[in-house]
């Protein structure tokens, strides 16, 4: 692989990709009316994670690839708050 393309590993290439990645999920997570907090709560990480994900400083490319279909899953079970103003997971 030629030197700086992306990768699915933590290698240097990922770095590029990282900020990209992480400003789709603010964008989604914005869409949605969440906070990072309740985003973090919703997919068992903690905040800090979240953040990193969003500020690129922790790519989601870097994430195994179990980790990252278990939190697919868990993103796409997300819905619109209830009547109630409360959020379902």
């Amino acid at each position: 692989m030629a030197r700086g393309q992306p990768t699915l590993t933590g290698s240097q290439g990922s770095r590029a990709i990282g900020p990209v990645s992480g400003f789709v999920l603010k964008l989604a997570r914005q869409s949605t009316a969440l906070t990072q907090e309740k985003l973090a709560v919703a997919l068992g990480v903690d905040v800090s994670t979240v953040q990193g994900w969003e500020s690129g400083r922790r790519p989601l490319s870097a994430v195994s690839a179990g980790d990252f279909l278990r939190l697919c899953g868990r993103l796409s079970r997300l819905t619109w708050p209830t009547g109630r103003g409360k959020w379902r997971t």
